[in-house]
């Protein structure tokens, strides 16, 4: 049951944290993540911020842990969610890039 409620905690956080910085990507279909401002939509970043304080009360918190059945992430595990979320979003910029070459030579 550990291994399960570990992978599960895993999975969960991962598909939340990765939702949660998606939308940076889904800004601008045009320009890459890395041109734009993160911080330009204060609202946007408050939302995020409570998205992952949500993520984390899920994951801390007894009560949320009882219901959810999540258990506390070490750093390792962090880490390994952290380059996950990081490789989706470089290979969705990588089809951004790819789109906006193409549209760029279409248009020639």
């Amino acid at each position: 049951t550990d291994d399960l409620d570990l992978a599960r905690t895993i999975a969960f956080v991962s598909v939340g944290i990765d939702s949660l910085l998606y939308v940076f990507s889904c800004r601008s279909l045009r320009t890459s993540i890395f041109k734009k401002n993160p911080f330009s939509n204060i609202y946007l970043i408050i939302a995020i911020a409570a998205g992952a304080a949500l993520q984390l009360m899920a994951v801390y918190l007894p009560f949320f842990q009882n219901i959810l059945k999540t258990v506390p992430l070490t750093w390792a595990h962090w880490g390994f969610i952290g380059l996950a979320v990081a490789l989706v979003i470089i290979l969705i910029e990588l089809i951004k890039y790819i789109f906006i070459v193409r549209g760029r030579h279409e248009a020639q």
